[in-house]
């Protein structure tokens, strides 16, 4: 079957977003190997899709895994915001598999960088509570079906599945649903690694362990998520620190002292040298006033309906990764805080409207 002449195959793959490794065959012939999982692109060409265990062999055990869930009889029901459907396909005898996300027009990055020029930045709550939630299913999902982190959670790995927009209450445009897939899978990983192996995550989300170059736990993509809901609510990073250093010393001043233990760890593996200006008790006059500038947390929610936020990130945003918790026992909390938060605002409603 020659694939460039297949019109079902065109249609399949055209307007998608595609992750594997890929060889395209152009109607001429010539065959080109250009990308490999850690690549996403939009594809509007014919092409097939091979994934070679002795090429990639990390990705290609990720996705034979992500595969065998999805066929699993017992996991039928379950809606996975990680991967929406496997391709195969045949060509010249060869088995071409992809796994395949809806096109998207924009990620949260994007989103979030259109709104600040067109209003705010700022998400509605609703919004982005119920795109904080699709983030904790996902990594939920690689905790449990491949004892994994996502290693990479970041608002440009948060992809919106609706072309379609709406107005934004608070200025600007949404998608028209807040409906997500979680992308760059390329840093999936058993947790228990160190951050330094890989450089997972981006520096403003990285959890304190992760910025102290410690192993990995099943809670720091919990971490990670709580940053990129902050940058939802208050159209701004919750850290905006140039160096690990100064992360960490942000972190203590914004959300609580990182424990000694880590720190001791970190002294063990790397040295002293680098957590010296967070020990020493005779700080520069420029790091002193520099830290004394940066607000607590509990400064940014001052309304109260802003508490139901000020819980969920305070969960989110534990130091000890091992107080933090994990993506599933998150997501509980998260949907009963929701609830909790709905039931008070119609007992509200109703309370005014019998006074009236």
């Amino acid at each position: 079957m020659n694939h460039d002449a297949s019109p079902y195959a065109s249609n399949l793959f055209a307007g998608k977003y595609i992750i594997g490794s890929f060889k395209c065959s152009t109607q001429a012939g010539h065959v080109y190997d250009a990308f490999n999982i850690t690549t996403r692109i939009n594809v509007n060409m014919k092409f097939g899709h091979l994934l070679e265990p002795n090429n990639h062999e990390k990705e290609w055990r990720t996705l034979c895994a992500l595969e065998k869930f999805r066929h699993d009889p017992q996991n039928e029901a379950i809606e996975n915001p990680l991967v929406n459907e496997v391709i195969y396909d045949v060509v010249c005898g060869k088995l071409y598999q992809a796994i395949v996300f809806p096109h998207s027009a924009v990620n949260l990055e994007t989103l979030l960088a259109i709104s600040k020029m067109e209003a705010t930045g700022k998400l509605p709550v609703d919004f982005a509570i119920r795109v904080f939630i699709q983030m904790l299913e996902g990594c939920a999902f690689l905790n449990k079906n491949l004892e994994s982190v996502h290693g990479l959670i970041q608002p440009s790995s948060v992809e919106f599945c609706n072309l379609s927009v709406v107005p934004n209450p608070e200025g600007g445009r949404l998608p028209a649903t807040p409906r997500i897939v979680l992308t760059d899978l390329c840093n999936v990983e058993k947790y228990g690694f160190r951050d330094k192996d890989l450089q997972a995550y981006s520096l403003n989300y990285k959890s304190t362990e992760a910025a102290l170059g410690l192993k990995l736990a099943k809670s720091s993509d919990v971490w990670a998520c709580g940053c990129v809901l902050f940058e939802m609510i208050f159209g701004e990073r919750l850290f905006n620190s140039s160096v690990p250093l100064d992360l960490l010393n942000t972190i203590e001043k914004m959300i609580g002292l990182i424990p000694q233990r880590m720190k001791r760890n970190h002294m063990e593996a790397y040295g002293a040298r680098n957590l010296r200006s967070m020990t020493d008790k005779h700080l520069s006059l420029k790091n002193v006033y520099d830290v004394s500038k940066i607000r607590s947390i509990e400064n940014h929610f001052q309304l109260p309906e802003q508490k139901m936020l000020l819980r969920i990130l305070r969960k989110t945003l534990q130091t000890d990764p091992y107080v933090r918790p994990e993506p599933s026992s998150m997501l509980a909390l998260t949907v009963d805080e929701r609830r909790k938060c709905k039931k008070e605002e119609d007992l509200a409603m109703n309370g005014n409207t019998s006074t009236q």
